[in-house]
């Protein structure tokens, strides 16, 4: 395996034109990776595109696999069908809607040389400024830190006593430690995570479950790289089912949850909680602005739902790499 050899490993789901785009801007990195390799869980034919891609990721002497997904609604089996083609020292894994800057790999290769005690790094992502205050934000900010949801936090990036996490950016030269890295964007030392991978049974919090196990058994080995950019276009599979989106994250959630925490009173509370305030944001409160019960509705049936079917998975989950 050749020193600071890299690999990129993308997932792409019928986003032809956003994954050009992504591989466009890998091939004019300052620092080349070695191959790219695609794992192709699209539902339509790729092979147009896919065939230019080929011919022009070869024009820069770059090797290039492509890896036919096993299921094409499944990000983690996608996730394990790169990692299990990687041949290269680091591995960087990334979705197909995301735009590199030219510097990113050369970036990241310095800062892993630099701070050696780092096993994952994730770059920082460009986005629109907006100085937008209000009262309804501050409330709503508010309301998700008191019930131990998901938010934006200015110093961690971290998973709550609830199971839901904090998302920061990075702050200075140094890289900033996290306990879980985004998948839109993240590098490691293939090595040393080699024994792990993705849980095939999850449906979201794919990246957060990964990441944070490898933390677990490598403490303080993840951090956010300031210098490392790239731009995320957001797209997202249009599904019109809230119900069957909001069961798929809420099972996610809990699953993670009742694996990987330690259940401690304080936790279990503090999941209970999240619980309620989950209902009450995405649900009551909807309820009363726009006096529309489809989204009350979907939330209480999600959470039904996604309980009953996390209880499930647990009792018959496979032994998962750590």
């Amino acid at each position: 395996m050749p020193m600071t050899s890299v690999s990129v490993s993308i997932l792409t789901h019928d986003r032809p034109r956003e994954l050009l785009e992504c591989v466009n801007s890998l091939i004019e990195q300052t620092v080349l990776p070695k191959e790219i390799i695609i794992v192709d869980n699209s539902s339509k034919n790729m092979s147009d595109v896919l065939s230019k891609i080929v011919d022009q990721v070869k024009r820069k002497s770059i090797q290039i696999k492509i890896v036919k997904g096993r299921d094409p609604y499944s990000v983690p089996i996608g996730r394990n069908q790169g990692l299990e083609a990687v041949s290269c020292e680091f591995v960087l894994i990334c979705d197909d809607d995301v735009i590199f800057d030219k510097h990113y790999i050369e970036t990241m290769l310095k800062t892993f040389k630099k701070y050696p005690q780092f096993i994952g790094l994730q770059g920082s992502t460009l986005s629109k400024s907006h100085n937008r205050r209000s009262l309804f934000l501050f409330v709503y900010w508010s309301l998700l830190k008191v019930f131990f949801l998901s938010r934006v936090d200015p110093l961690e990036q971290k998973v709550l006593p609830s199971g839901f996490v904090t998302m920061t950016s990075a702050k200075g030269e140094t890289p900033t430690n996290a306990e879980w890295l985004i998948s839109n964007n993240m590098m490691f030392k293939t090595q040393l995570i080699k024994k792990f991978r993705f849980d095939e049974i999850m449906i979201r919090y794919v990246d957060i479950d990964f990441t944070f196990r490898i933390n677990k058994a490598y403490p303080n080995s993840l951090g956010i790289v300031k210098d490392a950019k790239i731009i995320d276009k957001h797209m997202s599979i249009k599904v019109r089912d809230q119900t069957k989106i909001i069961t798929g994250f809420l099972f996610s959630h809990t699953y993670f949850f009742f694996k990987n925490l330690k259940k401690r009173p304080y936790e279990l509370l503090a999941f209970s909680i999240s619980r309620f305030g989950f209902l009450i944001i995405k649900g009551l409160i909807p309820l009363f602005l726009h006096r529309n019960s489809k989204e009350f509705l979907s939330c209480l049936k999600a959470l039904l739902f996604s309980s009953y079917f996390c209880l499930i998975a647990l009792k018959n989950r496979p032994q998962i790499k750590p």
